[in-house]
């Protein structure tokens, strides 16, 4: 299982998230190949081991930051999960809140993670 105090290292220190309550779960798929090989295994540890490097030496720049691991159960769980996290967005009523998902699938990578990508969630947009 990922380590949430990591992912809250280097996201909390984003300059993209200043000033923001941000909320991320990852919801990861423990029999995924990112987790079930070992080369692809290895090469994400050594991936977050150098942003966790390079996020050590910048400030905090979140006015804080809550970070969740969920892990899938069977097939489809997934979509549950992110549905729930949907909801408690909608339900949300901090203005400054920003919702962050990151799905963790066989076809997805640490590495492949981008601030752009469209599992983000903005409380404002919805």
């Amino acid at each position: 299982m990922l380590d949430a105090k990591l992912v809250q290292c280097i996201v909390s220190r984003a300059e993209a998230f200043t000033g923001k309550v941000l909320r991320v779960t990852v919801i990861e798929n423990p029999v995924a190949g990112g987790f079930t090989r070992k080369r692809e295994a290895a090469q994400n540890r050594r991936w977050l081991a150098e942003a966790l490097e390079r996020a050590d030496a910048l400030p905090v720049r979140t006015a804080s930051c809550e970070v969740t691991v969920l892990q899938t159960k069977a097939a489809g769980h997934a979509q549950v999960l992110a549905r729930d996290v949907i909801n408690a967005a909608l339900a949300d009523d901090s203005p400054n809140a920003l919702y962050l998902t990151w799905v963790r699938a066989a076809t997805a990578r640490v590495s492949r993670f981008r601030p752009n990508s469209p599992t983000r969630i903005w409380k404002r947009a919805l």
